[in-house]
Formats: structure tokens, C-alpha cells, sequence
């Protein structure tokens, strides 16, 4: 049996960027998703896109979330993922939340793979779009349905 859901808006997109610090050796992350699509995705759990900026970091409401997120949005080297580790959340009074990450040391790469299929299991409208910025050279990748995975190479100028 189908659900009948409203949704509070008519477009599902998440927007990601990221950029490598080369002086740290991390790459940055900030994910932005929206607060309700959240809400209905954990509409199981005590989890809502209000309370998700309050969590402390050594809970399990936490570590969920985090997970979640590493999930949906992951980076890969040619030979090991690059474990992201969330740093911050913001949760915004548009309805917006805000998640900034953070790598741990890794060189930069000649090639990054990225899947960026974040809420796209629950929602089939959902669209992605992730740039990356590298010195002076930038990325942007569409992230759909039917294209979930990109393959960047990377020149670092």
C-alpha cells in the first residue's frame, strides 16, 4: 500500500562542497540538505532536524547521524574511502541544515571517486550536486538517480 505524503517543497536537491586543504592535508566538507527531508527519513528514530544541531558528540543519536551522512555522500581514493568525521551541524530556521566535515590527513589524489546519493533511496526526485575546489581548479558534479558515482581527476594547479 502507497503512502500519502505532502512534502513542504516540490524540489528534493542536497549541495555539497568540498575543498582540500592543502596545508592541512584534508579535504572540507559542507553538506547541505533539507531539514524536513531529514525529518522524514528518521521519522522512526527520537532524531529531528530541530534537535540535530543540540546532540553531543559522544552520543549514539550522534554517531547515527554521522553514519547517515557517510553514507550518502563518500570519497574514495584508488585504493581506501576517506573517512569523514562531522565536525559541526547547523540547523538553519529555513529549514535548512547544515553539515561540515572534515577528513583526516590524506595526500591528494590524482583521481577522487564520489557517490553523493544522499535521501536518494527514500526520495526518487532527488538530485545532488557537489563542487570541489582544489587550488585554483574547480569541480562540479550533477549526482542522479541513474548517475550516482563520478570519477574526477584531478590536476592540482
Amino acid at each position: 500500500m502507497m503512502q500519502n505524503v505532502a512534502y513542504s517543497h516540490d524540489y528534493f536537491f542536497a549541495f555539497s562542497e568540498v575543498e582540500y586543504n592543502h596545508f592541512r592535508q584534508k579535504f572540507e566538507v559542507t553538506i547541505v540538505a533539507s531539514g524536513h527531508d531529514l525529518d522524514y527519513v528518521w521519522r522512526d528514530s527520537v532524531l529531528n532536524s530541530d534537535m540535530i544541531s543540540d546532540l553531543r558528540v559522544d552520543s549514539e543519536e550522534f554517531r547515527r547521524v554521522e553514519e547517515y551522512i557517510n553514507e550518502g555522500f563518500q570519497m574514495k581514493t584508488r585504493k581506501d574511502r576517506i573517512k569523514l568525521r562531522i565536525i559541526g551541524i547547523e540547523s538553519l530556521l529555513n529549514g535548512v541544515v547544515n553539515f561540515y566535515l572534515e577528513s583526516y590527513e590524506v595526500p591528494l589524489p590524482k583521481e577522487l571517486y564520489v557517490t553523493f546519493d544522499l535521501l536518494m533511496d527514500e526520495f526518487p526526485q532527488q538530485q545532488n550536486k557537489m563542487t570541489l575546489y582544489i587550488g585554483e581548479s574547480t569541480y562540479t558534479k550533477a549526482f542522479l538517480q541513474n548517475e550516482r558515482k563520478h570519477t574526477l581527476k584531478l590536476d592540482a594547479k
